[in-house]
């Protein structure tokens, strides 16, 4: 993903994301790698380089697939809102 074209804000809001994947009780363990791709800890690796990262594929899988999924998770009910 080429992060140059963001703005902070943008890049926050993907940051955020990324640490409610790995953090949040929105993808559960038993199909978070369906999902996303990758597992949790490799989410979590994406997450604190972002925006910098030591693998180009494995943050460009990871952005990708938590953006579509994130929202799925939410709106399916998996996320309970308190």
């Amino acid at each position: 993903m080429r992060t140059d074209d963001l703005s902070e804000a943008e890049l926050d809001v993907i940051g955020q994301c990324l640490r409610a994947a790995v953090d949040g009780p929105v993808l559960p363990d038993w199909e978070f790698h369906g999902l996303i791709g990758l597992d949790r800890v490799e989410v979590a690796v994406v997450a604190e380089e972002w925006p910098s990262t030591s693998s180009k594929s494995r943050q460009d899988l990871a952005v990708g697939n938590v953006l579509n999924n994130l929202p799925v998770g939410m709106k399916c009910g998996i996320l309970q809102a308190s």
